[in-house]
């Protein structure tokens, strides 16, 4: 399940967020870190095209 609230300004072009992820490990392994990768602006050359963020248990 996951949550997103996002506010768009559109005079300054800028969008700001947050978003709250559940996620239930179904494995009888041990999680020990989650990687999150999201992907921006992929119509924009200069911007960067995916951000990863690395959650370590």
């Amino acid at each position: 399940m996951y949550d997103i609230n996002i506010k768009v300004e559109p005079i300054s072009k800028t969008v700001t967020g947050t978003e709250t992820i559940l996620y239930s490990n179904n494995s009888p392994d041990t999680l020990k870190e989650l990687v999150i990768r999201f992907v921006n602006n992929l119509h924009k050359p200069e911007a960067p095209a995916m951000i990863i963020s690395r959650v370590i248990f």
